[in-house]
């Protein structure tokens, strides 16, 4: 556009144009051997989402206000991203981003979880001591034995640690003079690349990724990360504080890391899908290539590669972008819960 359309039939014609989330539509008379100049005014297109809260006399809030009405009624909304969020006494609160089409009827089921009988914060100074409840440690616990499925041990380096078998067996061949044997100390040989989203919508999800994180250093003795937001775009970065300054090209970490590691995206692939197949689809800074570009790289670099998602998995498919990143993880995509971890771990350790 603009453009000109010879050949129409003479009478009434309906022009429609749509461009994302903004739509035009006129009517036009066609008369013989006349060219009709037409103005189309293109106005903010709209879509109907339904929201479905369970319980539902949960208190709901759309894009930072409160709706009224009964539960379930089907509402007009701009076309766009737009966040939900539910509350109710007793349950954890839940917020979900969401992408509405023009004329899209989304419906979102919302479901809040059930807070326990009590809750106990534990502060603990200095930060990442071991704190114990009735004997089992908090927060990592489980996460390290999900995590556990990908070990896998080799004996390396001096021997320094005693063989109570070997020793045995070779005492009782030396006529009973003590024969002690020793064999290196079991190391875990699995190589991990961890990258991070970080900001934004990840902001809800700190302490889950915080668990993970903590969790994940203490199983792997090789394991490195970087963070980024949103995608991975030309350059990554270790420190949030000094992720101006100090920025790690994607490239330099494709080349320094061996095809044995396992790569292992964390975030929630919220986002406008524009930042995923655009050039300049940034929101910080303008990037040369689309991110979609540089996951394909990064999976083609590293072939044992998952990506964990910590948003409820009931709400990835009324998200574009999720469902853009799934086809770019060939389907490798699991939550962050423990059966999550776990069927992940077990894809990556194949």
């Amino acid at each position: 556009t603009p453009g000109t359309v010879m050949g129409l039939s003479d009478g009434r014609h309906v022009i429609t144009v749509r461009d994302g989330c903004f739509v035009g539509e006129t009517t036009v008379e066609i008369t013989p051997m006349k060219v009709m100049p037409v103005k189309v005014q293109m106005k903010p297109a709209e879509g109907v989402l339904t929201i479905q809260p369970v319980p539902l006399d949960s208190v709901v809030e759309l894009d930072g206000k409160r709706l009224s009405g009964a539960a379930g009624q089907p509402r007009s909304v701009s076309c766009g991203t737009h966040t939900v969020q539910a509350t109710l006494p007793g349950y954890l609160s839940t917020m979900i981003t969401v992408d509405v089409e023009a004329g899209q009827q989304m419906v979102l089921p919302v479901e809040l979880e059930r807070l326990g009988i009590g809750g106990l914060r534990v502060d603990v100074n200095p930060n990442g001591a071991m704190v114990l409840l009735d004997g089992k440690e908090l927060g990592t616990r489980q996460i390290k034995v999900a995590l556990r499925r990908l070990r896998r041990f080799a004996r390396e380096g001096a021997a320094e640690e005693l063989d109570l078998d070997d020793t045995i067996h070779s005492t009782a061949a030396n006529a009973g003079m003590l024969d002690i044997r020793m064999v290196p100390e079991r190391h875990n040989r699995v190589k991990v690349l961890l990258l991070m989203d970080v900001g934004g919508t990840m902001d809800e999800h700190v302490h889950r990724v915080e668990e993970l994180f903590s969790a994940a250093r203490s199983e792997f003795k090789h394991l490195e990360f970087y963070y980024f937001h949103n995608c991975v775009y030309d350059y990554m970065w270790k420190h949030n504080r000094r992720r101006h300054s100090e920025k790690f090209p994607t490239w330099d970490v494709i080349r320094r890391y061996n095809r044995d590691y396992k790569l292992v995206f964390v975030g929630d692939a919220t986002m406008s899908p524009y930042e995923i197949l655009q050039p300049g689809g940034s929101v910080e800074y303008h990037n040369e290539e689309p991110g979609a570009e540089w996951l394909q790289r990064l999976t083609h670099a590293f072939p044992k590669f998952a990506w964990i998602n910590p948003e409820p998995q009931g709400v990835w498919g009324y998200r574009q972008s999720i469902s853009i990143i799934q086809q770019l993880m060939s389907q490798r995509m699991f939550p962050l819960t423990l059966a999550g971890l776990d069927g992940a771990m077990r894809m990556l350790s194949k």
